[in-house]
């Protein structure tokens, strides 16, 4: 669970909110609720593995505090940055590297190139790609924090009047916004 630090006094104000309009416009384009994905085109590409690599965002929440949660996916062993800083502590104390280490690493290139491509392919550009953003379980890495996320147009990102967030608090139900506490499925 993410916990912006900001506070909401409205559920029209969440709706406002940039990161919560890029993930929600992002994450419905997953999920085929966007009106503009097209899953019978031949430009469509079966891209249902590389869903596996990113950390889905289930739920938008705000609490009696005006406090927004985001809940996620649950990724119980952290982040890469914690990882590789525990691989070199494990390093240094046993003399080198092992010889499985470059698999481990493949494996981690692979699969965050994995949930990049399902983010390019559908039209935008994550720029936040860092060690803490990947999140494990097990020997499962996932793509995370799609803060940042924006639509391409074109050659360009989306300008920030046309942000790609706007218009999707028109899908939240009403009574949400009205209310103290809000929510919003994504």
């Amino acid at each position: 669970m993410k916990k912006l630090e900001r506070t909401f006094p409205l559920w029209d104000d969440v709706t406002k909110e940039r990161e919560f309009g890029a993930i929600t416009a992002f994450f419905r384009s997953v999920n085929g609720h966007d009106g503009e994905t097209d899953h019978n085109s031949e430009n469509n590409n079966d891209d249902g593995d590389d869903l596996n690599h990113l950390v889905r965002v289930h739920e938008v929440i705000r609490e009696p505090d005006s406090r927004l949660y985001f809940v996620m996916e649950y990724m119980k062993d952290g982040n890469l940055g914690d990882y590789l800083s525990a691989k070199l502590r494990e390093r240094t104390m046993t003399n080198g590297p092992k010889e499985e280490d470059e698999s481990v690493i493949r494996s981690i290139l692979f699969q965050t190139l994995r949930g990049l491509s399902c983010v390019h392919s559908r039209g935008y550009v994550h720029r936040d790609v860092k060690p803490e953003n990947i999140l494990l379980h097990g020997r499962v890495f996932k793509l995370a924090d799609f803060s940042l996320i924006r639509r391409v147009v074109g050659q360009r990102e989306e300008e920030e009047e046309e942000e790609v967030g706007r218009g999707a608090g028109a899908r939240t139900d009403a009574a949400n916004r009205r209310g103290k506490i809000g929510r919003a499925h994504v």
